[in-house]
C-alpha cells in the first residue's frame, strides 16, 4: 500500500490497488461519468439494434401499451381539460389575430389572405391617369404613379426596404 495524490480532487489517500488513481470519494464520481460517455458512445454505435429492439418490444407490448393509455387518458383527462382551457385563454388574442391572417383553401392548404399582402400597408394616391398596360408605382408609401410595365420591370426595387427606390424613381421621372 502507498499513500497517492487523487487525479480528480488532489487529496491524499491510500491506494488497495497498483492501478488505482482516484481516492474513494472520487472513484464513484469518475465510473459515474466514464459509465456515461460508455453508455453514450455504445448507443450512437449501435443504433440500427437499439432500434430493432424497441420495434420489437413495442409489437410485443402492444397490448399492455393500448391499455395503459386509456387508463392514463381516463385518469389525465380533467388535468387536459383544464390546460386546453388555460391556453385558449392566454391565447385568445393571438388566435383570433392568425384567423383574420390566414384562411384554409378547399383543398386543406393554409394561405395567407389577400388582404393582409403589403401592398395594402401603402395609401393609394395617383399623380397621373392610368392607361392600358402601364403599372402604378409608389414613389414612396402615400404617392404614386402610372408608368409602362417594362419600364416599371426593368429595375428590381422595394419601397420597403428601400432597395434601388432612386434608380427606379428617376426612370420613371424621366419617362414622365
Amino acid at each position: 500500500m502507498k499513500v497517492k495524490i487523487c487525479k480528480k480532487c488532489g487529496k491524499e489517500y491510500i491506494s488497495i490497488g497498483s492501478n488505482q488513481k482516484y481516492c474513494k470519494e472520487c472513484s464513484l464520481i469518475a465510473r459515474k461519468e466514464y459509465m456515461k460517455q460508455y453508455s453514450k458512445q455504445w448507443g450512437l454505435e449501435h443504433l440500427k439494434y437499439i432500434k430493432e429492439q424497441a420495434k420489437q418490444y413495442y409489437k410485443i407490448h402492444l397490448e399492455q401499451r393500448k391499455e395503459y393509455d386509456k387508463q392514463y387518458r381516463k385518469t389525465h383527462l380533467d388535468q387536459k381539460k383544464k390546460y386546453n382551457r388555460q391556453y385558449c385563454e392566454v391565447h385568445l388574442k393571438q388566435k383570433k389575430k392568425y384567423d383574420k391572417q390566414y384562411r384554409q383553401t378547399e383543398k386543406g392548404k393554409i394561405v395567407q389572405k389577400k388582404y393582409h399582402a403589403k401592398r395594402r400597408e401603402f395609401d393609394f394616391i395617383p399623380l397621373n391617369s392610368y392607361h392600358k398596360g402601364w403599372n402604378f408605382h409608389h414613389l414612396d408609401e402615400i404617392y404614386g404613379i402610372y408608368i409602362p410595365e417594362d419600364i416599371h420591370k426593368s429595375i428590381r426595387h422595394s419601397v420597403l426596404k428601400n432597395i434601388n427606390m432612386d434608380e427606379i424613381n428617376a426612370l420613371a421621372m424621366n419617362y414622365l
